[in-house]
């Protein structure tokens, strides 16, 4: 079984992207790491 990983590939080489969730005051309360290519609107938290 193949483990994911939060690294993505395009033109210009590899990327990861950082999101940070926060509460409904703006502070944060965690964060995960997803490929360059995935989508930014999926609801993680």
């Amino acid at each position: 079984m193949k483990k994911e990983q939060a690294i993505g590939r395009n033109k210009g080489g590899l990327s990861t992207k950082i999101h940070a969730c926060i509460d409904a005051l703006g502070n944060p309360t965690g964060f995960y790491l997803t490929a360059g290519q995935a989508h930014d609107l999926l609801k993680w938290c």
